[in-house]
């Protein structure tokens, strides 16, 4: 079975634009309170489950996935930065960014974040996710 969440967090982490400026700093769902703040990090999170998007023959045919990734940092320039890198590497997986996406100042915490969600339908007969 192919687990797409790591097959997304080995393409960000093995990216050497985004590994100089989050230091391995991705993390699934959530991020660690105890990390510093400075330092930009990333989180990658299932939107929702895996769905059926194409039927034939009373079978799927393929999957439809959705991701949230949320890229959060003190410094608004690098936030931006990094969410358009990690736009790349994501088409490069065949995801499309999906409209309705947050571009906040976090005030209480003092942080920029930048969240997008991505879609990809797989190809034919790539059902085993």
């Amino acid at each position: 079975m192919l687990d797409m969440l790591d097959i997304i967090y080995d393409e960000l982490n093995y990216d050497e634009i985004i590994q100089e400026q989050v230091k391995g700093r991705i993390r699934y769902y959530t991020h660690n309170d105890n990390d510093e703040m400075v330092t930009p990090f990333i989180i990658i999170r299932p939107f929702s489950t895996p769905i059926p998007a194409i039927y034939g023959s009373n079978q799927e045919l393929a999957i439809e996935m959705t991701y949230q990734l949320s890229v959060e940092g003190g410094n608004r320039k690098q936030v931006k930065e990094l969410a358009y890198r990690i736009k790349q590497l994501m088409w490069e997986l065949g995801f499309g960014q999906l409209e309705f996406g947050l571009d906040e100042y976090l005030d209480d915490v003092q942080r920029f974040v930048d969240v997008r969600r991505y879609r990809k339908v797989t190809n034919l007969y790539e059902t085993n996710y």
